[in-house]
């Protein structure tokens, strides 16, 4: 069947939109982080703000009231498993030491740090440790360090005050880019809008509820059999469970390494645990959870975390899901309207 001289249009119109997109996503990667975390962070406040609404509570009140709210749990979280997840991390560090500073091969002495309580000598003692541990040789590592960990902090914050403005202001904000579209793509941004914010905020809160519960039950798994450092593993586990596939893989990975320096049993003990947890997650959560999630093709899945890590590392790989997601959303969308027309 002949295509019409519309219908071509259209296609070459979508495909250079793709590749403009991808353009953009690369050259200006860190930036299109940002705002898509904000978007992401928005479609998971929206629901609550919408809810408050109808008790006539202004917008920019409820995201603030949705904001003090994500503090005080997270820094109830931060105060119940801080102490712990510190000390943990120590012991992992003290004990693994030799094969960290293998790794790094640049001299660094881990152990020489981790052994006794800084805090509590005198700066002498402790200037002296830090020279014979050769940290001071990488002085310009660690000042790099500290000015991205500012630098995230910054970066945070300017997340929370895009999401903000696109709750609070997305009338605004819609009519503005809506000013310059023919009728029918007003249209078409306005059917969009809520079937993004349906699909995408439903798996943003879907995935976290996921990831907590995978902590929860990594943490009881590996409390109950005796496995050392039980909560640094809970948190890497929740964690890596944004990574589809891969990030079990590597949980399990982890548990079994530092099971095995306890007894075999115990290291058999971790992988059926990991097992179990894995199918649980896969057989249960995920089906019950994500019911109101767009359904994308495993294989497709596994492509975007792959491209979105060459792209943009680590964080490339955590948004590939909703952005392939977000453009999934948008094709079925553009081909509704086609069919439409």
């Amino acid at each position: 069947m002949q295509r019409s001289k519309s219908e071509s249009s259209n296609i070459w119109l979508f495909g250079i939109f793709i590749v403009a997109a991808v353009i953009v996503l690369y050259f200006l990667k860190s930036v299109v982080a940002i705002v898509v975390f904000a978007l992401l962070l928005a479609a998971l406040v929206d629901p609550v703000v919408m809810k408050l609404a109808k008790w006539r509570i202004p917008k920019w009140l409820s995201v603030v009231f949705v904001y003090i709210g994500l503090i005080l749990l997270s820094s109830g979280i931060v105060v119940l498993i801080i102490p712990t997840l510190v000390e943990q991390t120590k012991e992992v560090l003290t004990t693994y030491a030799p094969y960290i500073e293998q790794a790094a091969g640049n001299g660094v002495n881990i152990s020489g740090v981790l052994s006794g309580d800084l805090f509590k000598q005198d700066f002498d003692v402790i200037v002296t440790s830090f020279q014979d541990s050769g940290l001071i040789d990488a002085a310009p590592e660690l000042i790099s360090i500290i000015s991205d960990v500012f630098g995230g902090l910054i970066t945070l914050l300017l997340i929370f005050i895009l999401a903000f403005y696109f709750v609070v202001e997305e009338k605004t904000l819609l009519s503005g880019l809506e000013s310059g579209l023919p009728k029918k793509y007003k249209l078409f941004t306005e059917e969009l809008l809520p079937v993004w914010r349906l699909k995408v905020g439903a798996w943003v809160r879907g995935q976290l509820l996921i990831m907590f519960m995978i902590f929860i039950l990594t943490y009881l798994a590996f409390t109950a059999i005796g496995m050392p450092y039980a909560l640094v593993l809970a948190i890497i586990a929740g964690l890596l469970e944004i990574v589809p596939f891969i990030g079990p893989i590597l949980t399990a990975i982890f548990a079994i390494a530092i099971a095995l320096s306890v007894s075999p049993l115990t290291a058999l003990l971790a992988a059926v645990f990991c097992f179990v947890i894995q199918q649980i997650e896969a057989e249960f959560l995920t089906p019950k959870i994500m019911q109101k999630v767009v359904g994308l093709n495993p294989v497709i899945v596994i492509v975007a975390i792959l491209v979105g890590f060459e792209i943009g590392g680590v964080v490339g790989a955590m948004l590939a899901i909703p952005v392939t997601m977000s453009l999934a959303v948008f094709v079925k969308e553009w081909t509704l309207l086609q069919k439409k027309n």
